[in-house]
């Protein structure tokens, strides 16, 4: 296509823009689709912070050649100021006016929508523009960031025809944008306030690692990054729930180092709980404060119940999940019998049959039903009528069942469906320790690397986090695992912070409906029965690039 060789020589953020906007069905010809317009909050929290920014700044352009635009999080255009009215007649044909949603799947490259996308500044200068009808402009965008909670608020944009182009408007927009996000820190609510200032004059006092938890936001220094994974932070809090007051506590670093640090929780005054939370020291000792529960716990306790039982069990969940592991974690010193149905078809199908003949001793384990071809699960379900003793089969999730192997599932009482490990955050740091010491008990997973795998999505559940510690352990046999001895796209978090299970779960659809329309946003969003702008929305919430 034409614009493959225009894109030749771009520069690589803007190369990358193309390249989405080709994604998403655009090509340099399309025209901007009005669409619905968002009704503009004028009291909304970015409007009160940004207006006398917005007014100071509109007196400083030279002339009327420029044009100032704002848009929320939501990428919806909510403030507009120009004075040329060449300018505005413009804007208006290309629906750059208060209310209009400017994302890339509509308007290609842009420094407002690409901002967007990329999350820091950038401009765009004529030809650069995806769409034929901006190239006569050119425009800058920055992002707004709230200095609290460091989520993207906005981007402030100042727009102009091509040939009235000057770089001298970068740091006159970097400013304003700076000068909005100290608006929107004064704005923020009192509580929020507080905490922020009693952690900045903490940590300019101490070079110890410090962290501020409470009323929805985490904000950590340097030296804390590293040290206050998620698991320490909600020891922290429970510990200091038990206390309910100011105090030094002794407590252990989860980190696979036997490690003792002493910490001092401060209540922030004037917040609901809010903790100043500062490491005093620590020392190589024995752990005083022994975990109360840990992930897994309810597992062991239903285990411990089936095997009781002995009725028959099946175990759904995806391929490298764990199903295997935990079914030979039901025989526990009980003898097994391993049946894999991709080596037993046809003629073979006797072969389970004395399996299923088990003796009452003995667990036998049928794995794989899902990938039994028909004939074979109807003639394993007859053998499972006749059989006697305990079995143990595994499937996928029921997406995956026929009607043959769900008449063979039906014959187990008793289910346990086990979710994919990014639904189960709270055991990755349990599992991951598990199999380092299996593989090399002199080796152990520092804090940082536990923090790292903890936030990666795992679509090869288990299994792939097996094969990553196995190279782990490779790379250093003794001591401290760091982060530099995973494989290279392991070695940072691709989330900043702990998605739910909800929230994981709508990553996971958002996620698979962009792979099935080949990343074509409109069309995923049909997929899914919501609108561009919403889907859009979502995206940036959960933090899906594509």
């Amino acid at each position: 296509m034409h614009w493959d060789n225009e894109r030749v020589g771009l520069r690589d953020p803007i190369a990358q823009s193309w390249r989405r906007a080709s994604q998403n069905g655009l090509t340099p010809g399309s025209l901007i689709d009005e669409g619905p317009q968002t009704p503009v909050d004028p009291h909304s929290r970015l409007l009160r912070a940004a207006r006398p920014v917005l007014d100071a700044i509109a007196e400083q352009l030279l002339g009327d050649r420029f044009s100032i635009l704002l848009a929320n999080r939501g990428s919806v255009i909510v403030d507009r100021r120009l004075g040329q009215s060449q300018l505005a007649a413009k804007l208006d044909t290309i629906f750059a006016v208060p209310g209009f949603s400017y994302d890339e799947d509509r308007t290609g490259t842009n420094s407002l929508a690409t901002v967007f996308e990329i999350g820091q500044g950038i401009a765009v200068n004529g030809r650069e523009h995806f769409l034929e009808i901006l190239k006569d402009l050119s425009c800058y965008g920055h992002p707004i960031i709230h200095p609290v909670t460091k989520r993207l608020e906005g981007v402030l944009d100042i727009t102009c025809f091509a040939s009235n182009s000057t770089p001298l408007m970068i740091p006159l927009l970097a400013r304003a944008a700076h000068d909005v996000e100290l608006r929107l820190l004064a704005g923020s609510p009192t509580s929020q306030q507080r905490i922020f200032a009693a952690f900045q004059a903490r940590s300019a006092r101490v070079q110890a690692p410090l962290i501020a938890l409470g009323n929805g936001l985490t904000i950590a220094n340097d030296a804390a990054t590293e040290l206050f994974t998620p698991e320490l932070q909600r020891t922290v809090r429970e510990l200091h729930a038990e206390h309910r007051a100011s105090t030094e506590t002794q407590l252990r670093l989860e980190s696979g180092e036997q490690r003792e640090l002493r910490v001092l929780c401060t209540v922030v005054p004037g917040t609901d709980g809010a903790l100043l939370v500062e490491v005093r020291g620590g020392e190589r000792v024995r752990p005083v404060i022994p975990r109360r529960s840990a992930p897994g716990l309810a597992m062991d306790r239903k285990i411990k119940r089936l095997r009781a039982l002995q009725s028959p069990v099946l175990i759904r969940g995806e391929q490298g999940s764990g199903r295997s592991h935990l079914a030979k974690r039901l025989a526990g010193d009980r003898p097994t019998r391993l049946l894999d149905p991709r080596e037993v078809s046809g003629s073979e199908a006797r072969g389970l049959h004395r399996g299923s003949s088990s003796v009452s001793d003995e667990l036998v384990i049928i794995e794989d039903i899902d990938l039994l071809d028909s004939r074979t699960a109807r003639r394993l379900g007859r053998h499972l009528d006749e059989a006697q003793g305990w079995f143990v089969m595994t499937c996928g999730p029921d997406d995956n069942l026929g009607r043959e192997h769900l008449d063979v599932s039906s014959r187990c009482l008793e289910r346990i469906d086990l979710p994919p490990l990014r639904h189960r955050r709270d055991e990755i740091c349990m599992i991951a320790r598990e199999v380092v010491r299996d593989l090399q008990p002199q080796a152990w997973l520092s804090a940082e690397t536990l923090h790292v795998l903890e936030r990666h999505p795992w679509p090869g559940n288990v299994t792939e986090l097996v094969s990553v510690l196995r190279h782990a352990v490779d790379q250093c046999a003794k001591g401290a695992i760091g982060v530099r001895a995973l494989p290279q796209r392991y070695r940072t978090a691709p989330s900043r912070r702990r998605f739910t299970p909800l929230e994981q779960a709508e990553i996971d659809t958002i996620t698979r409906a962009l792979a099935d329309c080949l990343g074509n946003k409109m069309h995923a969003a049909a997929t899914l029965g919501i609108g561009r702008t919403t889907l859009y929305r979502r995206m940036n919430a959960l933090g899906i690039r594509r």
